[in-house]
């Protein structure tokens, strides 16, 4: 699958060594370096995170910033089906919500890669997001 609208702007997300290979990301919104900085930042934790759990046998997933939340696919070589794993990210409504709000963009980011790697059910991704969060903030607590 291709998707349609990507900008020129290459964002350069890194990701740590663990996660190589296994994260691809489309930008259709120019990210600023700071948003870029947070991105390569919250794959690094969640790096660390996978590696203190003993995690193996990782699938691999598209991470899609939009500026919008709206995503348009293509068929390549029109195929009859295609599976792939998607985390689509509103990079416009983050902006307008949170503007530099460091911390909750590393939750909204986080928050859709531990449904990815952690599982879909919503109290373990919360867990899975506060461990991972501890990694960045390690002074972070519940109370």
């Amino acid at each position: 699958m291709e998707v349609q609208g990507v900008t020129g702007n290459d964002p350069q997300i890194k990701a740590p060594k663990n996660l190589v290979g296994l994260i691809t990301s489309v930008c259709t919104v120019n990210l600023t370096e700071d948003e870029v900085f947070l991105i390569s930042h919250s794959l690094h934790a969640l790096g660390k995170q996978i590696a203190i759990d003993g995690m193996t046998n990782l699938r691999k997933v598209n991470l899609i910033f939009t500026p919008n939340g709206k995503v348009e696919l293509s068929k390549v070589n029109n195929p009859i089906g295609h599976y792939t794993a998607i985390c689509i990210y509103n990079v416009g409504k983050w902006r307008k919500l949170y503007g530099e709000d460091t911390r909750t963009i590393l939750t909204i980011i986080l928050e859709e890669l531990c449904h990815h790697f952690y599982t879909e059910d919503e109290d373990l991704v919360n867990n899975a997001v506060f461990k991972v969060m501890k990694n960045i903030t390690p002074d972070l607590s519940l109370n």
